[in-house]
């Protein structure tokens, strides 16, 4: 059985056809984006502007809806205090529904300690010279999941340092080697690299030389970062300490517990000359500096004078590291002879930890919104979002529960969220381009047409209930009937049903009568 004879006025192989109200006809003023730049064919699937409410080929269906958002402050609270609210509270909007958050118990967030992930390099065994011979040194490594691959590294420009010992030279010599001889409890006092030491007891009897004085210093400081010499040609005696660099300080003798031999009469050194270490960087931690130039804060180098660590910037389980591995371009120092980091030899230890307090904080905040809104955390506030996306997408600034009986959690030492301190951003979107409302049924109207003024007068089909051909439909953009209106959920086919337009495939008429 075919489709009533009554219907078989048109060519129903050609174009839709309808049955229906001629009601569903309309004239309306057509607009075109001159963007486009293209034509307007009979049969366009059309949407209508919300703004001014002229009609537009379909072309958005899925445009793109914001949420509103609301930025806090900095989040500067710590797991003790969150710990301590078992009743925190606080009241916001969203999507205009005024929202009381009650009843968040904290008490159970932890602060879990996250580690980076670490490289311990094999010991580094490359001279200056070595060092600055290669303009294009490279390596390769893989550091929280990212592959970097390190080259054109120029270590011409290093040099091993001059660094100097710090060193006091005493005035001279105060007795003979007989006024020495007669001590046996000497003592005195020195500050070297900033530590104070103090000598007693130190036993001079029977020493047969003045060099022999400086011996037995020597052997009652027992390496304990100073050094004592005796200088013949001048007869005095130098003080002077072990390390060297700017960090090599020393400083005058002070007067010691037991017989003082610190000054005039035996060591002269209350007034000595003092010379402080000098020295910059060694050509180790000149290396340090162009390393870490190189890795651009995604991991960082550390040089203990033997030898490099290699830590990663990330933390807790993500946080991970590689072995070395040779660079594609250049000279190579992955390996033994330059920084030694190869697999075998370097030392891995991976991040280990859990999430921040906050990010349970923001599970906990979540579970209570249920759906109503979602707080995001990003390392430094939270970000509270609305549900809806588009103009209706609405959040407010935190507020105090009225009349609350619990921890108000909304201002700053907590969420830092109130008027002045919370940044409100609405939701954006159109509200009715997206939704396909109606058919052009007028000839063909040319793009030049379009762009050069608004096309008045034409009859768009807005509803019926009719029937329509759905092989003559025009959809824009890559649509189909399948396609999915953002803003109702449903499909562009379910979307003309509802508004009386139904589309069919096309039957020839004739041939079922």
């Amino acid at each position: 059985m075919g489709w009533p004879a009554a219907q078989a006025e048109t060519d129903h192989n050609n174009v839709p056809f309808m049955q229906g109200d001629p009601k569903g006809m309309i004239d309306q003023t057509i607009e075109q984006d001159a963007a486009r730049a293209i034509p307007l064919a009979s049969n366009t699937l059309m949407c209508q502007k919300s703004s001014d409410r002229k009609w537009v080929p379909c072309t958005i269906v899925d445009p793109t809806l914001t949420h509103g958002k609301m930025v806090c402050g900095a989040f500067a609270s710590t797991p003790a205090i969150m710990q301590a609210i078992t009743n925190g509270e606080f009241t916001i909007t969203a999507d205009g529904v005024l929202i009381n958050v009650t009843g968040l118990d904290f008490s159970e967030i932890d602060a879990p300690t996250d580690t980076h992930a670490r490289a311990v390099l094999g010991a580094f065994a490359a001279t200056a010279a070595a060092m600055q011979a290669i303009t294009d040194g490279s390596f390769q490594i893989t550091v929280d999941g990212h592959a970097f691959d390190i080259t054109g590294l120029d270590f011409s420009g290093i040099d091993a340092g001059t660094d100097t010992h710090a060193r006091a030279v005493c005035g001279a010599n105060g007795t003979n080697l007989a006024g020495w001889a007669a001590v046996a409890n000497g003592g005195f006092a020195i500050t070297v690299d900033g530590t104070l030491i103090t000598f007693t007891n130190i036993d001079f009897t029977a020493v047969a030389t003045l060099s022999e004085v400086a011996e037995r210093i020597n052997g009652h400081l027992g390496g304990v970062g100073v050094e004592c010499q005796y200088d013949l040609a001048g007869d005095v005696y130098h003080f002077y300490s072990t390390s060297t660099g700017e960090a090599s300080t020393i400083t005058v003798l002070a007067a010691g517990t037991t017989t003082d031999i610190s000054g005039a009469g035996f060591l002269a050194g209350t007034a000595a000359t003092l010379t402080q270490g000098t020295g910059g960087d060694t050509f180790g931690t000149k290396i340090l500096n162009i390393l870490n130039d190189a890795s651009e804060g995604f991991f960082t180098f550390v040089w203990d004078g033997t030898a490099y660590t290699i830590i990663s910037e990330g933390t807790g389980e993500a946080s991970t590291i590689t072995a070395l591995t040779a660079g594609t371009a250049g000279t190579d120092i992955s390996g033994a002879g330059h920084l030694n980091g190869l697999t075998g030899v370097a030392v891995l230890t991976q991040g280990v930890g859990g999430e921040p307090f906050v990010t349970s904080m923001g599970d906990i905040i979540n579970a209570a919104a249920d759906g109503r809104f979602r707080a995001e955390w990003d390392g430094v506030q939270f970000t509270f979002v609305s549900p809806t996306g588009g103009y209706l997408g609405g959040i407010s600034v935190l507020t105090a529960v009225v009349g609350g009986t619990g921890t108000d959690i909304s201002g700053a030492g907590h969420l830092n969220g109130l008027t002045g301190t919370g940044t409100v951003t609405a939701g954006t979107g159109d509200d009715g381009e997206d939704l396909p409302a109606g058919i052009y049924r007028g000839s063909a109207i040319t793009a030049a047409a379009l762009i050069a003024g608004d096309v008045t007068g034409n009859d768009i089909l807005v509803g019926g209930p009719c029937i329509i051909d759905e092989t003559g439909l025009v959809l824009e953009n890559s649509l189909t009937l399948n396609s999915i209106v953002v803003k109702t959920g449903k499909t562009i086919r379910a979307t003309l049903i509802a508004l009386g337009l139904n589309p069919r495939p096309s039957i020839n008429v004739d041939a079922n009568v």
